[in-house]
């Protein structure tokens, strides 16, 4: 059997959906959440403080946010 790492999800126009992790998935616009995944927050200007985590085009970005301000 061969073990795999995927974490997926599906949706649309939905609010919110759940990934194969459990994790909120939070649709463009919708923040903030705590614990859920922003999607595009650049885009809309989402508060990200209380997400785990960050779906966009511009991780680098915000990594690099991170590591300089420790607070994004």
């Amino acid at each position: 059997m061969m073990k795999t790492d995927l974490h997926y999800f599906c949706h649309e126009s939905d609010l919110a959906t759940l990934t194969s992790r459990g994790f909120v998935w939070v649709y463009p616009g919708r923040q903030p959440i705590p614990g859920s995944i922003a999607v595009l927050p650049e885009v809309h200007h989402d508060p990200i403080d209380s997400c785990h985590g960050i779906c966009s085009d511009l991780i680098a970005e915000y990594k690099l946010k991170k590591e300089k301000n420790k607070d994004i």
